[in-house]
């Protein structure tokens, strides 16, 4: 009895490829003209989550200061009771305690001089008139560190007797990064796409115009506080994502045709010319395994420009190897 005639998988393989390229052109033909669309929403959503981030520093720092306005303590110092400055100086390190990243509280009177402090309070210039203003939140900004400020007045009728300042860093920028310094922003998290430029309390009262894909964060009372800008939209990373998946599966496939085609007629030709094939389909296509970001597809542990494109990785120069060797 005639055994059944075994059909060649090969061009099943070839035809699947070809239909999953043209496939793969129009995710992303759809993918370039959606991207835009789909990147201003998420810009918008990420501007909103940047205004969030500092409302509730903003929050976190006036509930502070209108708490410690509100202490007996406070008062009795301010009129000169050196047992209650003492006791004042225990609770405001009490105070500080309870959470760890708890605003730094300082008490000033009524010419700005500071009398009692917790925390490594913000030293370079006094209050600038800035709380008496009307207006408790205010940044002080510098090329290094950004320092948020709440002031919350003790008064005693129409009489200012002092004044309470939470202050809690927002950004520091040395350009130092090890275990012990590193620069951090507490607005733009960890979002690396997102540039937040303070604004000092001395430029707060000029116009901030807003770029496209910016937004303006200000205070409770409207005093200009940052400028929260998207400089990566992420639409181009977007379409990348969609173009390296589409490669991926593209390139498993189209060695798989190969290998196929190879092993149904393993003729030292055909090896050799399936093994070129092989190595000319990754190169253009980029190995399936590893992710073209894995250390062992990028050039930083090795890099050989004299073999140009078949030596740019670990895993270029191990395909070049293997091709070589057939």
């Amino acid at each position: 009895m005639p055994h059944p005639t075994r059909r060649d998988p090969a061009p099943l393989l070839a035809t699947l490829l070809l239909s999953l390229t043209a496939a793969a052109a129009l995710h992303l033909s759809f993918a370039s003209r959606a991207a835009p669309e789909r990147a201003a929403a998420a810009s918008a959503s990420r501007l909103d989550g940047a205004a969030r981030r500092l409302e509730s520093l903003v929050q976190a720092a006036q509930d502070a200061a209108t708490r410690v306005a509100a202490w007996p303590e406070a008062r009795a110092a301010l009129a000169g009771d050196r047992r209650s400055l003492a006791r004042l100086f225990t609770r405001l390190e009490l105070e500080r305690a309870r959470r760890p990243d708890a605003p730094a509280l300082a008490i000033h009177d009524a010419g700005l001089a500071t009398v009692a402090w917790a925390g490594p309070v913000e030293a370079r210039r006094p209050l600038s008139g800035a709380a008496l203003s009307g207006d408790g939140v205010f940044l002080a900004a510098g090329r290094v560190s950004s320092t948020l400020v709440a002031a919350a007045e003790i008064r005693e009728g129409d009489n200012l007797r002092g004044i309470v300042t939470a202050e809690i860093p927002l950004s520091t920028r040395r350009g130092i990064r090890n275990e012990f310094l590193g620069d951090f922003d507490r607005v733009a998290g960890a979002d690396e796409g997102l540039e937040v430029r303070y604004v000092d309390v001395l430029e707060s009262d000029h116009p901030v115009a807003a770029e496209p894909r910016s937004r303006l964060l200000l205070s409770p009372a409207g005093r200009t506080l940052a400028v929260a800008r998207v400089i990566d939209d992420g639409a181009a990373g977007a379409v990348r994502r969609v173009a390296i998946s589409w490669r991926r599966i593209l390139s498993g496939l189209a060695a798989a045709a190969i290998l196929v085609w190879v092993a149904g007629q393993p003729r030292p030709r055909r090896i050799a010319a399936g093994a070129t094939l092989l190595r000319l389909s990754l190169l253009l296509l980029g190995p399936p395994f590893p992710g073209p970001d894995s250390v062992l597809a990028g050039a930083d542990l090795f890099s050989s420009p004299a073999l140009g494109p078949l030596g740019r990785s670990p895993v270029d120069l191990l395909l070049t190897t293997l091709w070589l060797a057939t």
